[in-house]
């Protein structure tokens, strides 16, 4: 599939974020939360990586280089999608 593009802004694709996952219990449902980074691939290495939430990587900005998404798997969706900047 394609990466979709504005002008001469192309999309960076998934494969070059490292992904950091933990998962938890919140309110008892199960929750995923991921924290993407595309950005330092020598401190944030592409790909998955499954972490405990106290190693998981903060977001403080960044613009669309730092994502991240908490997806309740009790309720099988996504329930909060955040892009650091302009996305």
């Amino acid at each position: 599939m394609p990466l979709p593009r504005l002008g001469n802004w192309v999309a960076t694709s998934i494969d070059s974020y490292g992904r950091y996952y933990t998962g938890m219990t919140l309110n008892g449902h199960k929750v995923l939360i991921g924290v993407f980074f595309s950005m330092d691939s020598a401190l944030y290495p592409p790909g998955i990586h499954i972490v405990p939430i106290e190693k998981q990587p903060h977001v403080a900005g960044g613009l669309c280089s730092q994502l991240r998404v908490w997806f309740d798997v009790s309720e099988n969706r996504v329930t909060a999608f955040q892009c650091y900047g302009l996305g």
